[in-house]
C-alpha cells in the first residue's frame, strides 16, 4: 500500500496539455501539482490554430480571448495553382500567449497549484508514489502577470508542501505522474519515451512570428516550396500568425525572419501576401523539429506514467492537429486518472492511439509531397480535386475519438 502523498497527481508542463489536464482534475477534486520550467507570458512556435472538434471543448473561452474564426483553408504550392480545403467545421486562430495564460488561470483558479519557473530534474519511486525532485526550490504559484496566487489560503499553502533533498533542490510526492511537456522531454529516472519517425527529415527548423497591418481573412493558407513549407492564418488583436518548418540550408543563420519571408523565401505568392505586413510579436524558432510516434503510456517497473500533448508523440505541422490532440488527449487522460484503476490507464493509451493514428498516417503519405519536385506537387494537386479525396484527408487528420469529446 502506497504511504501518503503531498499530492493526488503531479503534472511536467503547463502547456495546453498540462493545464487541460490539471483543470479537469482540480475539479473533481484530485490535489493537482503542476511544475513548468518557463513562467508566464511565453511564446512557442506554433500555428495556432485549434481545429473544430477543440472549440467545441473550449467554448466561449475562446470568443472571449477575441479568437479568430477560420472558415477555410488552402494549398499553394511554388509552381502551380491553390488548391482550397473545405473544412469540416469552423476552426479558430488564438495565439498560445492568450491560450496558455487563459488554461493556466482557469486551472489555477479550479484550485491546482503551480509551480512556474520551477524545472523537475529527476523521478523516483518512493514508499508507492511518485517522487519529483526540482532543480530549484518549489516556487509559489504566480499569475501571467507576476502577480501572487489569489488561491484560498488553504491552497496556497499546498504550494510550499516540500522536503529537504539534494543540494540545489527539493521535491514532492504524488500518486500519479502526468508529463507533458514536449517532444523532447527528458526527465533522470525515466526511460526516452519516444524515438524520431524513421527517414528523410530535412525540414528541421520551426519558425514563427504575428504580422499585422494584412488584409482579415477567414482562411489558413499554407504555402510550399522547395526547403519548406508556411502556413499563415489570422489570431486575436488582428494579428496573423506566420509559422512553418524549413531546411537549416534554406533559411541560413542570422537573417531577420519577416526579411527573409518578405524578399527571399522562394515563393511568389507568400513573398507578396507578406509585402505589407508589419512585426507584431518577435520571431521564435525551434529546432531540430522531427516526427516522433505515440507513445500515450510508458511503464516504469511496472508503474504507469502517463503522457500527454507532445510528449505522447509528435504529428507533423501542416495536419494543424497538435493543439487539438493535446486538449483533448488531456481530458481523456485525466478522466483515466481519476478512475483509479490501471484498466482505465490501457483504455486511455488506446482510445489516443485510435483518435490519432489516422491522423499520423495520413501525415506520413503527405509528409513527402512538401519536398517533392514541382511536377510531382502538381500531380498531387490535380489528384487533390478529385471528388471526395481532400475532404477526406481533412477529416482523417482531425481527432477520432468522438466519444471523448
Amino acid at each position: 500500500m502506497a504511504a501518503s502523498c503531498d499530492f493526488d497527481v503531479a503534472i511536467v508542463g503547463a502547456g495546453p496539455a498540462g493545464s487541460t489536464a490539471a483543470a479537469d482534475l482540480a475539479s473533481a477534486g484530485a490535489r493537482v501539482a503542476v511544475f513548468e520550467r518557463e513562467r508566464f507570458p511565453r511564446d512557442k512556435v506554433c500555428g495556432e490554430f485549434l481545429s473544430g472538434e477543440v472549440a467545441e471543448s473550449l467554448g466561449p473561452l475562446l470568443t472571449g480571448l477575441g479568437a479568430r474564426r477560420i472558415a477555410g483553408g488552402s494549398w499553394n504550392p511554388a509552381h502551380g495553382r491553390p488548391f482550397h480545403l473545405a473544412l469540416p467545421r469552423p476552426a479558430w486562430g488564438l495565439s498560445r500567449l492568450a491560450l496558455d495564460a487563459a488554461l493556466y488561470q482557469r486551472a489555477l483558479a479550479l484550485g491546482a497549484v503551480f509551480h512556474l519557473g520551477c524545472a523537475v530534474e529527476s523521478v523516483s519511486r518512493e514508499a508507492g508514489n511518485w517522487r519529483l525532485t526540482t532543480k530549484a526550490s518549489i516556487c509559489p504559484a504566480s499569475d501571467p502577470a507576476g502577480h501572487a496566487s489569489t488561491l484560498p489560503p488553504s491552497v496556497s499553502a499546498s504550494a510550499s508542501v516540500s522536503r529537504a533533498a539534494a543540494p540545489g533542490g527539493h521535491h514532492i510526492t504524488a500518486r500519479h505522474l502526468l508529463l507533458a511537456c514536449g517532444r523532447w522531454w527528458r526527465l533522470r529516472g525515466l526511460p526516452i519515451a519516444n524515438a524520431a519517425v524513421p527517414g528523410p527529415h530535412s525540414l528541421s527548423l520551426g519558425v514563427k512570428l504575428r504580422v499585422s497591418d494584412l488584409p482579415a481573412q477567414e482562411t489558413v493558407d499554407m504555402f510550399s516550396f522547395r526547403g519548406g513549407y508556411v502556413g499563415v492564418a489570422p489570431v486575436e488583436h488582428g494579428w496573423v500568425n506566420v509559422c512553418g518548418l524549413v531546411a537549416p540550408a534554406a533559411y541560413g543563420k542570422g537573417r531577420n525572419l519577416l526579411a527573409w519571408l518578405v524578399n527571399s523565401v522562394p515563393h511568389p505568392a507568400l513573398r507578396e501576401r507578406l509585402a505589407q505586413a508589419r512585426l507584431a510579436t518577435p520571431a521564435v524558432f525551434t529546432a531540430p523539429v522531427s516526427i516522433q510516434a505515440m507513445r500515450p503510456l510508458l511503464f516504469v517497473d511496472g508503474h504507469p506514467v502517463v503522457l500527454a500533448g507532445d510528449a505522447a508523440g509528435f504529428i507533423d505541422p501542416f495536419t494543424g492537429s497538435g493543439i487539438s490532440r493535446a486538449i483533448l488527449g488531456a481530458r481523456l487522460a485525466a478522466q483515466a486518472l481519476l478512475s483509479q484503476e490501471e484498466a482505465a490507464l490501457h483504455d486511455y493509451n488506446a482510445r489516443m492511439i485510435a483518435a490519432t493514428g489516422s491522423g499520423f498516417h495520413c501525415a506520413s503519405l503527405l509528409r513527402p509531397l512538401l519536398s517533392a519536385p514541382v511536377p510531382l506537387q502538381r500531380c498531387a494537386g490535380h489528384l487533390l480535386r478529385l471528388p471526395g479525396l481532400s475532404a477526406s484527408l481533412v477529416r482523417h487528420t482531425r481527432w477520432q475519438d468522438h466519444g471523448g469529446r
